[in-house]
């Protein structure tokens, strides 16, 4: 989970060295700098993650997100952010997206 202040007020952007595609019903996210050969750098992501992806744009904040989903999905607005967060923090931690204003600086290219 993010431990930065105002996090819902963070935007993130997706990395442009990470391709999503829908296949069989599933997102899936494979880095295109990596070796072809190496697939433990695929990613698969569920409905609503796979919806969260859609939103990330380089616009849209966290506190945006969280109501769109809140409104798609039965969730509580509390869970939907912690949820979202956590997401957020695994493609961080994978170099799939980076924060445009929060402390961390976009993945190298």
């Amino acid at each position: 989970m993010c431990n930065r202040k105002n996090d819902n007020t963070i935007v993130y952007a997706k990395n442009s060295n990470m391709v999503a595609r829908k296949i069989a019903g599933e997102m899936v996210l494979v880095p295109i700098l990596q070796g072809a050969s190496d697939l433990s750098e695929i990613y698969t992501m569920d409905k609503v993650g796979a919806r969260i992806w859609e939103l990330i744009d380089g616009v849209v904040t966290v506190e945006q997100i969280t109501n769109t989903i809140t409104a798609q999905y039965k969730v509580t607005p509390e869970q939907a952010e912690a949820d979202i967060l956590e997401f957020l923090a695994e493609l961080e931690e994978v170099n799939a997206v980076y924060s445009i204003n929060g402390e961390k600086a976009p993945p190298q290219q």
